[in-house]
């Protein structure tokens, strides 16, 4: 298997520290699409993950093609806890891998969802559910690779059933855009 050693292009921005390498690399699920991220941004196609201080939130900014790391919890990336850090890191990279498909659903369904605000809901949350679902992979090949429970976004402390609430909710969701698109994301 290959794996993460934090000195890649794509991390030019950040420090990675062992404690998240070490939950990283027990992803297969993650390192692959890292991988990618990486050779994307050596072949110049997306940019390096950069670091927004002054910004709130963790993103997959889409126009300008990177992840983006701004305050989260009203911390710094490098001041949250490696658990914290890595689930959002799988979370975002999960909108990554799915960015074809969304535009693909923007073009074919951008004039509609202008119009119809559920459609253009439904899609929104579809968008979300892929990353979700994402994050959730990640963090359950994590812990069953004898890593830690990372965070899955969308979750929260006291809500200890929350990986096995947004999995059938994302599938739900998921099968509901289908049902209006004809299309879904195996389409």
């Amino acid at each position: 298997m290959s794996v993460i050693t934090g000195k890649e292009a794509m991390f030019v921005n950040v420090k990675i520290t062992q404690d998240e390498l070490d939950l990283i690399n027990r992803s297969p699920t993650l390192v692959d699409p890292l991988l990618k991220y990486n050779n994307d941004v050596l072949k110049e196609a997306v940019h390096p993950i950069q670091v927004s201080a002054g910004e709130s939130g963790m993103i997959w900014d889409a126009k300008i093609k990177t992840i983006q790391f701004g305050r989260y919890d009203n911390k710094a990336y490098d001041q949250l806890e490696s658990r914290v850090f890595v689930g959002v890191l799988s979370h975002e990279i999960g909108h990554y891998i799915n960015d074809a498909h969304d535009r693909d659903i923007n073009r074919q369904y951008g004039a509609k969802m202008r119009e119809d605000f559920d459609l253009a809901a439904v899609i929104g949350v579809n968008k979300e559910r892929e990353a979700a679902y994402n994050n959730w992979l990640v963090a359950r090949e994590i812990f069953q690779n004898n890593g830690q429970q990372i965070v899955v976004r969308g979750d929260r402390a006291d809500y200890v059933g929350a990986l096995e609430y947004i999995y059938p909710h994302a599938c739900t969701l998921g099968n509901r855009l289908s049902a209006r698109t004809g299309q879904g994301r195996d389409s």
